[in-house]
């Protein structure tokens, strides 16, 4: 094995196609807060902490999700020991150091909120917290680390925060917790098998999807009242397919609502930053071309 696929391997066992949502987020927080005021350096720099962070979290994820990510046929890093797990104990650790230095020297705010989610990270994978296997503690998880904690960490970039932030990160909060629902319904049964309690383990697939509707409808009145634009066309767009789920019991419909919710939300973020499409569509087809060429299969 070359070193240039070994380090391949490295790189995207940090899981990079998940960290769209996490860039969307911290940058409409970003932009909505300091608008054309914020640099691309800036914002570069933003993006590269969330990256080293939350590519952290991922690893801490899978150390210890190796099983029902086998079941699941997902993951295969660790799941198929590509990665060792000392090996990806030292990439979180490092990923770790190298973000919180740089939200160090950005502010003492981004250094708190970065310290949170890596503590987040930790109880929702690792014993004796495991928050991942309680269906209500990991959804709560979920909205706290992807939703409103990644909008503020945009916001306080280079920026003072202000308790009116909060309030503007509510409707991030409500649809990271609607698209974490829908995320978790394809595993369903891989998730019965190892014991894991999501929300749609317990109480069933057609309530995950009520709730999901719910909270993206809570998340569309809150954006009403916040003014918040950047995020209320998208939200709507994308609103009748968490209906079409829910209505006819479609897990189809909801991975459609989700993944429209995620472009949509992605268009949004590059009407501050238009940049943010070439990092994207770069993105999408490195990991095309890396799946296909490692693993003979079409990913994502």
């Amino acid at each position: 094995m070359s070193i240039l696929t070994r380090l391949l391997d490295y790189f995207f066992a940090a899981r990079p196609v998940l960290f769209m949502p996490v860039w969307t987020v911290t940058l409409l927080g970003a932009g909505q807060a300091a608008g054309r005021r914020l640099s691309s350096e800036t914002a570069g720099s933003l993006l590269f902490a969330t990256a080293c962070l939350f590519g952290a979290v991922y690893l801490v994820n899978q150390i210890f999700d190796r099983e029902s990510d086998r079941i699941n046929n997902k993951g295969f890093f660790l799941s198929r020991g590509i990665v060792s797990v000392p090996e990806a104990v030292v990439l979180a650790v490092g990923l770790s150091f190298a973000a919180l230095a740089v939200a160090l020297l950005i502010s003492g705010y981004a250094f708190v909120l970065f310290a949170g989610i890596v503590i987040l990270g930790i109880i929702y994978s690792a014993p004796p917290f495991r928050l991942k296997d309680r269906a209500w503690p990991a959804l709560l998880a979920n909205m706290l680390a992807h939703g409103s904690i990644v909008y503020l960490v945009g916001a306080g970039w280079n920026e003072v925060l202000e308790g009116r932030q909060l309030i503007r990160s509510l409707p991030y909060f409500f649809a990271v917790g609607a698209i974490y629902l829908n995320a978790t319904l394809p595993d369903v049964e891989g998730d019965k098998q190892v014991g894991k309690k999501t929300v749609a383990v317990v109480y069933g697939e057609r309530f995950a999807q009520g709730v999901a509707l719910v909270f993206v409808l809570v998340a569309i009145g809150i954006a009403v009242y916040t003014r918040d634009f950047d995020f209320l066309l998208p939200a709507i767009l994308s609103l009748p397919l968490f209906a079409l789920a829910v209505d006819r019991k479609s897990v189809k419909f909801s991975i459609w609502a989700t993944k429209a919710a995620l472009v949509l939300l992605s268009a949004a973020a590059a009407l501050y930053f238009w940049w943010y499409v070439l990092i994207l569509t770069a993105g999408f087809l490195a990991v095309r071309v890396y799946y296909k060429r490692r693993f003979g299969m079409v990913y994502p």
